[in-house]
């Protein structure tokens, strides 16, 4: 999910209110996302622009901020090191950054629906139908997936300005049915997405519905990456970009563009592995019920033989089939 950012400055701050999204299984990245790279994270209010609200409310729900200067875990660095990555497709040259003038007038003092509008169309563009990713803009988090250890200090509920995450028809069937039995997993915001890996927050010049929880500018971006680590959320800056500079630009759209083929490849991958592994174990526990029964029912039906006991014991059926109404209403007519 989106942690929000710490209040008081001029410059995109760091995510704050971090959603339980980030424990999934290969992380999430962004300007501002779970378990992977990201900016800020939501729409905030007096509640986020409080000095305390780093110290008292993102602490006492088991989220920090750390400093950028801190190592990170290996699997972690490991992640940045992917995103870090050459491309193969064509990028834009110094010479075309220079030459766009949707760029350069962000310089010259534009509105976050400008801003935002600019960065939509050239970084995370919509995606198209039947894509197994899903774009949601503006979409409030649940509250369930916002961490909450049940304090009196609550973290603020995150409305990232751009969030990307799986369609459910990236799913199976079956994929599906077992994602319905944790609910909490299978839906993230009222647009249906689930396991967001992407956020991305924007800033205007002048004054801002999102007060200081924002992730990038038109002249700036900060780049963090969050995971959790047992009961913590931890979120850290792993770069900032001057993007009115033309490789700083040229660099950050690198790792945008590197963090979306992740999403749709290795981490899409692992999370369907994963819940494939749930269903296979719900079938070996299913079937060694069954076995188990049916040992219980051979060992009755000796001991009712031993007895003298003829009437033969009912032969246990897959509580999944649904009996045949049929023919047991013919059977009662004959048993009339």
């Amino acid at each position: 999910m989106a942690p929000p950012s710490r209040p008081g400055s001029s410059m995109p701050p760091p995510p704050k209110a971090y959603g339980r999204g980030s424990a999934n299984p290969s992380g999430s990245l962004a300007p501002g996302t779970p378990s992977g790279i990201k900016t800020s994270g939501g729409k905030t209010g007096s509640l986020v622009e409080s000095p305390l609200y780093e110290d008292l409310n993102l602490a006492a729900n088991n989220i920090y901020y750390r400093d950028r200067r801190e190592p990170l875990p290996q699997h972690v660095a490991n992640l940045v090191q992917r995103v870090q990555r050459e491309r193969t497709s064509p990028t834009p040259s110094v010479s075309d950054v220079l030459a766009d003038e949707g760029l350069a007038a962000l310089e010259r003092g534009a509105g976050e629906p400008t801003i935002e509008q600019y960065f939509q169309n050239h970084l995370v563009a919509q995606t198209p139908r039947n894509d197994p990713l899903k774009r949601s803009d503006k979409a409030p988090f649940q509250r369930h997936a916002v961490p909450n250890t049940g304090t009196q200090h609550r973290v603020s509920n995150p409305t990232p300005n751009v969030t990307s995450g799986y369609d459910l028809g990236a799913f199976t069937a079956a994929q599906k049915m077992q994602l319905g039995k944790t609910p909490n997993i299978s839906a993230m915001n009222n647009e249906g997405m689930c396991f967001p890996f992407f956020i991305l927050e924007f800033k205007g010049d002048g004054p801002s519905s999102n007060g200081s929880l924002v992730a990038m500018n038109g002249t700036e971006a900060r780049l963090f990456i969050s995971w959790k680590q047992q009961d913590l959320f931890n979120v850290q800056n792993v770069r900032s970009f001057a993007l009115q500079e033309p490789d700083h630009f040229i660099e950050f759209r690198k790792y945008v563009r590197n963090i979306i083929d992740w999403g749709r490849d290795e981490r899409l991958q692992s999370i369907q592995a994963a819940l494939d592994t749930l269903i296979e174990e719900g079938r070996k526990v299913f079937s060694c019920y069954q076995r188990i029964f049916d040992q219980t029912e051979i060992k009755n039906m000796r001991h009712d033989d031993a007895a003298g006991i003829k009437e033969p014991t009912q032969i246990p059926k897959d509580p999944t089939t649904r009996p045949n109404r049929k023919s047991t209403s013919s059977l009662v007519r004959r048993g009339a």
